[in-house]
């Protein structure tokens, strides 16, 4: 736990002379990489699974929390609750095809923990049908 930290604490140190750490990788993927990953797949699950649950908005709900700097939120209503993110408007705003709200609704106060915990679910609940389920009948 010790080296976590003190990876942590370079990190930080690294931030106070740069503007992103995005460029840090895990020798896999960068942090850029894994951004514009999520953005793409919570995108096509917002255009697709949960279209009918999904809304954008350039403003918070509260009219007294600022939006972020060149940014958007994007969310969806499970029946768990809310699981929504900040992306940048560009190049993310056109690539989520869903309805557009003047102020998002009220922050329910999730987690990023909980955010993930209840789209896992929900995907749980959706009963579409595999490519195996139309293949083998079962």
């Amino acid at each position: 736990m010790a080296e976590l930290q003190e990876i942590q604490e370079m990190i930080n140190s690294y931030m106070k002379d740069h503007d992103s750490c995005g460029e840090l990788s895990d020798t896999y993927h960068t942090f850029n990489e894994l951004y514009n990953h999520r953005a793409l797949l919570f995108a096509s699950l917002c255009n697709t699974t949960f279209k009918h649950r999904a809304w954008k908005s350039l403003l918070h709900y509260d009219p007294n929390e600022p939006m972020y700097a060149g940014m958007f939120i994007v969310g969806i209503d499970t029946p768990y609750g809310q699981a929504s993110y900040h992306y940048n408007i560009d190049p993310y705003w056109d690539l989520f095809k869903i309805m557009e709200v003047p102020r998002a609704p009220q922050y329910d106060g999730h987690t990023p923990e909980q955010a993930i915990e209840r789209i896992y679910k929900y995907a749980l609940d959706c009963s579409y049908p595999t490519l195996r389920t139309k293949i083998l009948g079962n």
